[in-house]
């Protein structure tokens, strides 16, 4: 089995109203961590912060 190279450790999704959703497509759906993430004009959320496997570059 092959591993991943870190660049392809997430998935970026864009959603409606400017949420992103980052998720880890090489994990089981059980274990996957959904990020959902939303820039906003002041203050961003970050919903799920994940499992810390990786760091999140924006």
């Amino acid at each position: 089995m092959q591993r991943a190279k870190p660049e392809d450790w997430y998935r970026v999704q864009w959603l409606v109203n400017g949420v992103t959703l980052i998720d880890e497509p090489d994990v089981p759906p059980y274990y996957r961590c959904n990020i959902r993430y939303r820039r906003g004009r002041d203050r961003d959320l970050l919903v799920d912060s994940g499992m810390g496997v990786g760091s999140l570059r924006c």
